[in-house]
């Protein structure tokens, strides 16, 4: 149900110094801050928090591992908008044809839909995939393949932050590959893939053929210091105008064929969660050495009525996050677990899976699931 009226913003501040003398400090200090906009909707107090330390946690270790110019990076609005307040957000960027999530590089924002029911793990999802857009187009390049565009949002979007550590999650992207590789090769990737172009996101066989392999190739090349090197000096070459293929020639050993089997080789691997240690957000360290104290409130604007009670926690759901689906066989992504016909899911059997759904059979009767719907 739609909260009219409702307009509730966070803000993750630290101290803001107004003497020219600590301008600079002052905007780093403020490019600490985490704000989240919603319009028309609300959201508990534990996704709220979940949010703060996410979004932290992507900033963490795209500033270290990524970025590492010394820049200071700011972090994106995100807006999340009831039914009517992103159908006008969506009429005044006539410009924007992408899918319902999306980031805006002129004001440095994402905005993502308030679909009601909708479970908080695909929501989170996309707020990260987006959050991860964003961080990469601000700071990193606006030229980037589409496979590694894609590719690293993807990695994102599998972070979870807490006090102390960072963590990003392969989900199943490992599996997808594995499926992707038993109907296609090496050189497929390279003629087909790493040149970048684009595909269409609606196509089943799109999404099969192309979405597959580039999830687990950004996991890839962030599995290690010296991988995330070759990835930095990839994006040197692409900003500097090479093509996806030609640069990845230029810094990879044995060039873009050498990826693809190294690739394909480390995908029969068993693969783990990446993990960063970090100090706790509520004590950022910056570049300088100097502790950054923040504070996590709700600002609520005049003359709007607070919002109502909010739950304490996010509540832990068994949901159905995906289906992928070709003539060569279909799986289904429930949480982070890889399901196929024939396996056991929470007290019942997969008995079959469709390109909409997927059909479980319990002891005394078969449900029918779809996308984004919560499991027993």
């Amino acid at each position: 149900m739609k909260k009219a009226g409702v307009k509730t913003a966070l803000l993750l501040a630290g101290a803001f110094f107004v003497s020219a003398v600590a301008a600079l400090d002052a905007r780093a200090e403020q490019a600490q801050d985490v704000e989240v906009l919603l319009d028309g909707c609300t959201l508990t107090a534990g996704q709220l928090e979940d949010i703060k330390l996410t979004v932290l946690a992507v900033k963490d270790i795209f500033v270290t591992e990524l970025e590492g110019r010394g820049r200071v990076v700011e972090n994106p609005v995100i807006k999340i908008l009831g039914k009517e307040e992103y159908a006008a957000c969506r009429a005044r960027l006539p410009h924007i044809t992408c899918g319902s999530n999306f980031y805006i590089f002129e004001t440095h924002e994402v905005v993502i839909p308030y679909v009601e029911g909708r479970e908080w793990p695909l929501m989170r999802a996309d707020i990260f995939h987006e959050v991860g857009h964003a961080f990469t187009q601000k700071y990193l390049s606006r030229r980037l393949p589409d496979w590694l565009s894609e590719g690293l949002a993807w990695y994102f979007s599998r972070t979870h932050g807490a006090p102390g550590s960072v963590t990003v999650a392969p989900g199943g992207s490992n599996f997808m590959a594995k499926e992707w590789l038993e109907t296609n090769t090496a050189r497929d990737l390279v003629r087909d893939i790493l040149p970048g172009g684009k595909w269409n996101s609606n196509s089943k066989r799109d999404f099969w053929f192309y979405a597959l392999p580039q999830w687990s190739l950004a996991y890839f090349l962030m599995e290690t210091p010296r991988s995330r090197g070759i990835l930095l000096d990839f994006v040197d070459k692409i900003n500097s105008g090479r093509p996806s293929v030609r640069a990845l020639d230029l810094v990879y050993p044995g060039g873009a064929q050498g990826l693809a089997r190294d690739w394909a080789a480390w995908v029969a691997l068993p693969q783990k969660s990446h993990h960063y240690g970090r100090p706790d957000p509520a004590a950022h360290v910056d570049k300088a050495g100097s502790s950054v104290t923040t504070r996590f409130y709700h600002r609520v604007e005049p003359q709007t009525p607070p919002p109502g009670p909010v739950e304490t926690a996010v509540r832990v759901v068994n949901s159905l996050s995906g289906i992928v689906y070709s003539p060569e066989g279909a799986a289904v992504l429930i949480n982070d677990d890889i399901g196929r016909v024939g396996d056991e899911v929470f007290g019942g059997k997969i008995v079959e899976i469709t390109p909409d759904s997927v059909i479980v059979q319990f002891a005394d009767e078969r449900r029918e699931y779809h996308t984004g719907e919560v499991l027993p």
